[in-house]
């Protein structure tokens, strides 16, 4: 399942592999609640993105702030066409 946490990511200098595994699950978790939205995360370099299409952009420095950065701007999972 694409979602699932990779356990065998080498660390960076500076990063454990936990933290990186703790990184993993939260992108997992954006996923799962978000299903609508892509997500893409650089938790090394502290970049975190929410994107749907053209029109939508959402930016933070980790995924705990991306996910409330999403409930503030109240998007719901919604899939494309649909509320959000």
């Amino acid at each position: 399942m694409r979602n699932e946490p990779r356990p065998d990511v080498d660390a960076p200098e500076g990063w454990s592999a936990a933290l990186l595994q703790q990184a993993a699950v939260a992108l997992a978790r954006l996923r799962a609640e978000y299903p609508g939205l892509g997500f893409v995360a650089d938790p090394v370099a502290g970049v975190w993105f929410a994107v749907d299409g053209r029109d939508f952009l959402l930016q933070a420095r980790t995924g705990i702030k991306l996910r409330e950065r999403l409930l503030a701007a109240q998007v719901r999972g919604a899939r494309r066409g649909q509320a959000r």
